[in-house]
């Protein structure tokens, strides 16, 4: 089973003329960065906010709370640091990650996997 990461800001609803892509970590990485950032602003003003990430580090960065989903079920609830620790990444994607701070912001690097059965290498 796969391991989806959603990051969730919530107080109201959305408003209507905002609906973030289903992957914004598939747009460019300029438009990334931008949506993120849209994303969380509205958020900070009060609007509700849920997008599907797999990057670990627009949700470090941009996202107040994760939910982490593995195996079917809730593997993680809260703010990033207490979500995307080491334990609960090698349980839902089977991977070490590398840490590091940049102009006072967080990133996670995927560094390698680890013998997981979240991530099964296949064979031709």
């Amino acid at each position: 089973s796969s391991a989806v990461c959603i990051l969730l800001f919530f107080k109201d609803t959305p408003p209507p003329h905002l609906y973030p892509p289903p992957h914004p970590d598939a747009l460019p990485l300029c438009h990334q960065l931008a949506c993120m950032a849209l994303l969380r602003d509205t958020a900070r003003r009060g609007s509700g906010v849920v997008a599907v990430l797999h990057d670990l580090t627009l949700a470090a960065r941009f996202c107040d709370r994760l939910i982490l989903l593995s195996g079917g079920g809730v593997r993680a609830d809260g703010p990033p640091e207490r979500v995307l620790t080491d334990a609960h990444l090698r349980a839902a994607y089977g991977i070490a990650v590398h840490r590091g701070e940049a102009g006072g912001e967080p990133f996670l690097l995927p560094w390698h996997a680890l013998p997981s059965p979240t991530c099964q290498p296949e064979t031709p």
